[in-house]
């Protein structure tokens, strides 16, 4: 995965909401925003909150509303100044996975330009033997993504690692055969307790699964 498992893009979904009230004429300081009423996971529940809620005067569609999100995230966020970066010490734990010398794929949310640009921008693209977007696609809550994505690496799929922040996709990886582990990210505080019980391993920070990574290829 990439968004939220190594890239530290969640901030900045989550502020979405914020950034399409300013475009209808309404900005909020810090405390409006940290005390919302409509404040929740997800920058999609948060403006169905704010249309539920009657906050923005005849706003368009929400449909448009979460499209001109997204086309900011993508276009304003990920390729402008301010672009997304890597989590803390993520740099590090990809390049003790990439030194193991076992395929490695990337299968990301995220569309596809993007992702390459990203990839590209980072100077990993080369980790990967390929990447894949669910944008417009299967998802990564149908186990068979999984064996697809094994399949096409020439290894079983119960060969294989999955690394996630989601625990959606933890679930559909466990079901298809992967080993599971999963990396912290604020924004899955409240699946916390199932995210354990499904992951093999649970990872604070990414010093750990780079430790974690490196025991792996001194046992080899």
């Amino acid at each position: 995965d990439m968004d939220g498992t190594f890239i530290n893009s969640e901030d900045y979904w989550t502020a979405m909401p914020r950034v399409w009230l300013k475009k209808h004429g309404i900005e909020l300081t810090d405390e409006e925003w940290e005390t919302a009423p409509w404040r929740t996971v997800g920058f999609r529940a948060m403006l169905r909150n704010i249309y539920e809620m009657g906050i923005v005067e005849n706003p368009e569609p929400i449909d448009e509303a979460i499209v001109w999100c997204k086309d900011y995230m993508y276009g304003t966020i990920y390729q402008g100044d301010q672009y997304v970066k890597y989590k803390p010490n993520a740099p590090e734990c990809l390049a003790a996975a990439y030194a193991l010398d076992i395929p490695m794929c990337l299968i990301t949310a995220t569309i596809e330009p993007v992702t390459d640009y990203t990839l590209d921008r980072l100077g990993i693209a080369h980790y990967f033997c390929f990447r894949q977007s669910t944008a417009n696609g299967m998802k990564k809550d149908n186990p068979e993504i999984f064996r697809l994505a094994a399949e096409r690496m020439g290894v079983k799929v119960e060969e294989c690692l999955l690394v996630e922040d989601s625990l959606y996709s933890m679930k559909a990886g466990r079901a298809a055969g992967c080993t599971v582990w999963a990396i912290e990210d604020p924004k899955h505080k409240r699946d916390l307790e199932v995210i354990h019980q499904t992951a093999h391993r649970y990872f604070n920070n990414h010093v750990e699964m780079r430790q974690a990574f490196e025991e792996l290829k001194a046992q080899n």
